[in-house]
């Protein structure tokens, strides 16, 4: 599991480009604990795609997503 910022360094973005997405609801909220947010391999994914990665770089993450033990 990944936190808004991890998830925002894997993506290239800032944190508060995904906390605005969720805010106004054009992404789905994810899964807190603490009070925290916490991104699946799935839920980075599928970040990657609302924020129009291209698909080369997709695939790329989600190789590195599948390679790690984070989730």
């Amino acid at each position: 599991m990944y936190t808004t910022t991890e998830a925002a360094h894997l993506l290239g973005k800032q944190h508060y480009h995904i906390v605005y997405a969720l805010k106004t609801q054009k992404l789905p909220e994810v899964a807190r604990f603490n009070n925290r947010r916490m991104f699946s391999h799935k839920d980075i994914l599928l970040l990657a795609k609302a924020f129009g990665l291209p698909e080369d770089k997709i695939a790329a993450l989600a190789k590195l997503l599948g390679a790690g033990d984070h989730d």
